[in-house]
């Protein structure tokens, strides 16, 4: 099997309504993500 090691590259919206890139998130230190699907 072979591994990759790249995520995509996107905009996120943060918790205080501000949008970066993925990549500058984890540029100096590692980042947590969860991603919350809204039912309802």
């Amino acid at each position: 099997m072979e591994m990759i090691n790249k995520a995509p590259d996107a905009d996120v919206l943060l918790s205080d309504a501000t949008v970066h890139r993925l990549s500058d998130l984890w540029k100096h230190r590692p980042v947590f993500l969860v991603f919350l699907r809204h039912f309802g």
